[in-house]
């Protein structure tokens, strides 16, 4: 049974087949986010990913689409990418009284108002967002520009932080305090200056996480 999508993300995906900006632009970004999210005092989602993480760490950076988090019954995560490997439209299995919470105020090139998820969400969805590839070296570099952002890290709040959303996002047997010690010493070998670890970490983490879903998804096929 193919599942009803609410009526703010039906409208987004028609948006995008019908605006003449090009994809992933900040022209695009400005539309949506004036649209769609921006409700006077309210908000009905948040800009993710590559746009994301340009507004709180500051650093421009290409953009090869534009990431949202719709806030509904059920919440999605959606993109206005056009190739199917690179294409999103899911679910994203975290309640939307959390994702209100865990929403940020920021100003995009000093002049859009937006509002985008925490630093260790955005941490959290990068890692898992890379499925069914390796974890690629535009990931990498945007998690450095993430982890600069983080100006005084509190690792014990970080690290049950990413528990809690990995918990939700994850299998029931699947490793989580391990996977999340992998992420907090990435973030502490950026903070060192040792890159090779950090890459390393980041990669261990993904792959992690991974295996586990290409695990839970070939299951759920046999059964």
């Amino acid at each position: 049974m193919k599942m009803k999508l609410p009526k703010l993300v039906s409208e987004i995906k028609k948006f995008f087949l019908q605006d003449n900006n090009i994809i992933g632009s900040y022209e695009r970004v400005v539309k949506i986010n004036n649209r769609f999210l921006k409700k006077k005092e309210n908000f009905n989602g948040m800009i993710a990913g590559s746009w994301a993480i340009e507004a709180v760490s500051g650093h421009k950076i290409e953009h090869d689409d534009i990431d949202l988090i719709i806030f509904s019954d059920l919440c999605f995560y959606i993109d206005d990418a056009i190739t199917n490997e690179e294409h999103c439209c899911n679910v994203i299995p975290l309640p939307i009284h959390y994702l209100k919470e865990k929403a940020v105020k920021t100003n995009l090139r000093g002049e859009l108002e937006v509002y985008v998820p925490d630093l260790t969400l955005q941490y959290c969805l990068k890692i898992i967002g890379q499925l069914e590839k390796e974890f690629p070296e535009k990931a990498v570099v945007q998690s450095v520009d993430l982890f600069s952002a983080y100006k005084n890290p509190n690792y014990k709040e970080i690290k049950n932080e990413i528990i809690f959303i990995l918990k939700r996002c994850t299998p029931a047997d699947f490793n989580v305090k391990n996977v999340a010690k992998d992420m907090i010493f990435a973030i502490k070998s950026y903070k060192l200056k040792d890159f090779e670890s950090m890459k390393v970490y980041l990669k261990k983490a993904h792959r992690k996480i991974n295996d586990s879903l290409h695990k839970k998804f070939k299951e759920l096929r046999l059964e």
